[in-house]
Order: C-alpha cells, then structure tokens, then sequence
C-alpha cells in the first residue's frame, strides 16, 4: 500500500508487484492523470492553505501601496479637491489632518499607563513572579514610548511641537502602514501592518494589566494560577522556564531537580479545575482536538482554549514518549520562530509523526497577521 486510506486520503494505489523496468513504467502509465494531494502526503486542501497564505500577503502589500498611491495623488493634485475649511491652516497636508484622526483613537484604545510589579524580598524568589516581572515592565515601557511618539504626532500636527526626524519618519511609516522600527519590541511577522500590530498591542497590554492587578491585589501567589496567552508574552521559552523552576523549588524538599523533570501536555475545550499550568488560545494547524486528542482535519486551523502544563518528577518505569506525537510549536503562521515541541496524544494509532510532519501538523503561539478561518 503506497497511500493511507484514511478519510482525508484520496483512497491508496498498490505498489507494483513486479521487479523489472517495464513493469514499474506499465504501473505508472495506468495512474489515473490527477490524484488527490494526499497522495504525496499533504492534505486535500493544501492548494487552499497556499492561495490563503497567498492571499494575505497580497492584502497587506494592496493596502501598503494604496496609501502611498493615496500620497502622491495628494501631492499631485495640491489637495484641489478638498474644501478650504477643511485644509490644515499652516498647509500641512491632508493626510496628516488624517493621520492624527487615526492616532487619536489607537491613544483611545490603549491605557495611559501600566502598573508594574513591585520587587519585595518575599516575592523576589519566585520564578513566576520574576517573569511577570520584566514582562510587565517590559510592556510599560514600550507603552509609554508608543503613547508618547503618538501625542508627539497629535502636537506636531496641531502646530504645538517642532517636527524632528524621528518624528516625521515614524509618522511617514504610520501613513504607509508600516510598523515603525522604534516599536518593535518583541518578533513580529514580517508584512504585518501597523492596524495588525496595534490590535495584538493593545490584547497583549490588556493581559499585563490582569497580571499587574492581580499580583496588587491577590498577591504575588497568585500569578501561577492565571490562565496565559502564551503568544501575548514577549518571551515565551521563559514561561516554560519558569513553570519548570517553579515546580522544582516548591518540591526542593522533595528531592526534585530541574534535570529530571518532564512535561505533561493536556488539551481541553473546559476550564480545566487542576493545578496544572493553563495556557490559552494556541493555534493548531493541519489537525483539531477531539476528546482530549488530536486528529488530522481538513479545516486549516482550529483553537484550542486550554492547554495544561504539568511538570512531573521522571519516572525510568514509564514510557513517556508512548501513544504520543511530538509537535513542533512555532511562534506565529509564518513559521520562523521555532520555541519548542510538546507530545500531543493522537486520536488513532495511524497519526504517526512521519504523518503529521508530512501534513505540517504544528501549534502556534500567536494568530497576529493571518486571515485564516478554521
């Protein structure tokens, strides 16, 4: 049997059964002329993932030159087609007019501040808590730039402030709709707009701000059972990290060492009532979760709401490795940022890894950039 005969396979050929030249070329002439992709081992739909993938790409670059073709008919035509009271007095053009009505609602959406956490001697111990930590401060501080270039743009605009280089540049990306350099403080996808970036900012602001106000008013001990978007971290191989340095410390007494820890995966569609480590909102591509377990799927992605974590102490009588798939873990849809692999339990014992690497069966972190449906 050269092909799997799974529902999503096309159906299986059989291998030629004789050894000499003729036969093999008698088998391959009698081939039906178009097979199904599944036959190379890709999914039925992968022409479909490609014109997605396409199709995005072309989106963002048709609104990139829209805007610059937009420029340069203003500067073309003087702005004669804008009504005098509608120009900017000191004859500014009417795409930074624009522009500041754009940046007033993004200083909308985002915070005027974010409270960091503080270090104490009791809390400074714990890994959970240091990560938060720089990840949270991080976030302030990128914050504060973001909110500073953007009333810099707002003044300069309104005739209040002097244009520097800096300034002119940023707004110059903004207006092309570009992510300005001084912004990017964590990986982004390459392509991604300025609107895209600003959404998955403000999402990423919004769970800095549940940490912050959870370590204030719970307390620091409180941090490790918050539900993480992973993707919304800047590091996110720290978060494992830390889970891992948690879990050792708090059982020292134990005997427990970071080398022999080992990692439980879990998939659940329900708020898990565990102790484990709960991580949110992962991508998967090229398969979907059934009762717990994964099996290849047509659809092109699907969410899974809560990923468990679960570090447990290595056991040589048990075979962790068995009835399970390893599954790389990739920052976003591009696939450039490999971070790390988790075992995933199949659904049937025919989702081998030499399958799901052929299907390109794989868990993203962040679904910043992507126009794909599931």
């Amino acid at each position: 049997k050269a092909v799997c005969s799974s529902d999503l396979c096309g159906g299986k050929i059989r291998i030629p059964e004789g050894i000499s030249r003729d036969e093999f070329i008698t088998w391959v002439s009698k081939l039906p002329d178009q097979q199904m992709p599944s036959w190379l081992g890709l999914p039925n739909n992968a022409d479909e993932v490609l014109l997605i993938s396409e199709g995005a790409s072309v989106m963002n670059k048709t609104l990139k030159v829209h805007a610059l073709v937009q420029q340069e008919e203003e500067l073309l035509s003087g702005d004669m087609n804008v009504e005098p009271h509608t120009e900017i007095e000191d004859g500014r053009p009417v795409w930074m007019k624009n522009l500041k009505n754009t940046v007033s609602d993004w200083l909308k959406l985002l915070p005027e501040s974010l409270g960091t956490l503080l270090r104490k001697a009791d809390n400074i111990q714990d890994p959970i808590f240091r990560l938060f930590e720089r990840e949270v401060a991080q976030g302030a501080q990128l914050l504060e730039r973001v909110r500073a270039n953007l009333n810099d743009i707002i003044l300069i605009v309104d005739g209040k402030l002097k244009m520097t280089n800096l300034i002119e540049a940023l707004m110059q990306d903004l207006h092309k709709g570009v992510v300005p350099n001084p912004w990017i403080g964590y990986k982004i996808p390459n392509g991604l707009t300025v609107l895209q970036w600003i959404k998955d900012f403000v999402e990423r602001i919004k769970q800095f701000q549940v940490i912050s106000e959870t370590c204030s008013m719970k307390g620091f001990t409180a941090l490790k059972h918050l539900h993480i978007w992973m993707g919304g971290l800047f590091a996110q191989e720290a978060f494992l990290t830390a889970t891992r340095q948690y879990v050792a410390q708090m059982n020292q007494a134990n005997g427990w060492s970071l080398e022999e820890l080992v990692l439980e995966v879990t998939i659940s569609s329900q708020p898990p009532k565990d102790t484990a480590f709960v991580v949110t909102n992962i991508t998967l591509e090229g398969a979907e979760v059934v009762d717990g377990k994964i099996r290849l799927s047509e659809n092109i992605s699907s969410q899974i709401p809560y990923t468990c974590l679960s570090w447990k102490r290595f056991n040589e009588n048990i075979d962790y490795k068995k009835d399970k798939v390893t599954i790389p873990v990739y920052l976003n849809h591009q696939r450039l940022n490999y971070l790390f692999s988790l075992d995933l339990s199949p659904a049937t014992p025919s989702m081998t890894e030499s399958v799901c690497d052929k299907r390109g069966v794989c868990l993203l972190m962040s679904s910043v950039g992507t126009h794909r449906k599931s």
